[in-house]
C-alpha cells in the first residue's frame, strides 16, 4: 500500500472490499483491492487493483498477483482475468 500511497495521495480500500484470507491455485495469503487516481501524461482516471500477496511456509519466497483496470470495469476485469489466475502454478519449495 505505501508504494501506491507515495505516488498516488488518494489511495484507499475499495468501497464494499475488505482484506481476507484465502488461496491462490493453493498458495495461502491475502486478498484486498485499492482504489486510487491513475495519473499519467496529463490525464487520469480511476483505477482499481485487486491484489493477492502471499508466502511460503519458511518466508523465503514471496509472491504477488496485482490485476489493474479502470474502476468501472474491475468486476468484468476480474472474472475475464480468472482463467488466467487459474493457470498460475506455484513453484513455492
Amino acid at each position: 500500500d505505501t508504494v501506491f500511497l507515495s505516488k498516488y495521495p488518494d489511495t484507499k480500500n475499495c468501497p464494499n472490499s475488505k482484506t481476507t484470507n484465502g488461496t491462490l491455485n493453493g498458495a495461502p495469503g491475502i486478498y484486498w483491492t485499492l482504489c486510487f487516481t491513475l495519473v499519467a501524461g496529463g490525464q487520469s482516471f480511476l483505477a482499481s487493483a485487486p491484489l493477492f500477496v502471499g508466502a511460503n511456509a519458511n518466508g523465503s519466497i514471496y509472491y504477488v498477483v496485482l490485476l489493474l483496470t479502470p474502476r468501472d470495469n474491475m468486476d468484468s476485469f476480474v472474472n475475464e482475468a480468472a482463467p488466467i489466475l487459474k493457470g498460475i502454478q506455484w513453484k513455492l519449495k
